[in-house]
């Protein structure tokens, strides 16, 4: 059995997933949108099956970060 899965055992930092639904809801983007940038391999993801996807909310900040521009 595992304990304290809401956690990554190698930092002791929260881990928490997204799906297709939540994330589309968090980055204000249609479903789809995310659909297409999964199979082209834009977003970092997690395949868990061949219809299951999830997405780890720390990646995804970081991957927003990365995308952000600064103006000068």
């Amino acid at each position: 059995m595992i304990e304290n899965s809401d956690y990554d055992h190698q930092d002791n930092q929260q881990v928490n997933y997204f799906d297709y639904e939540k994330l589309s809801q968090f980055l204000s983007v249609k479903k789809s949108t995310l659909y297409a940038w999964v199979s082209r391999n834009e977003i970092p993801f997690i395949r868990i099956s061949s219809r299951c996807v999830r997405f780890d909310f720390n990646q995804i900040k970081a991957w927003l970060k990365n995308k952000q521009k600064s103006c000068n």
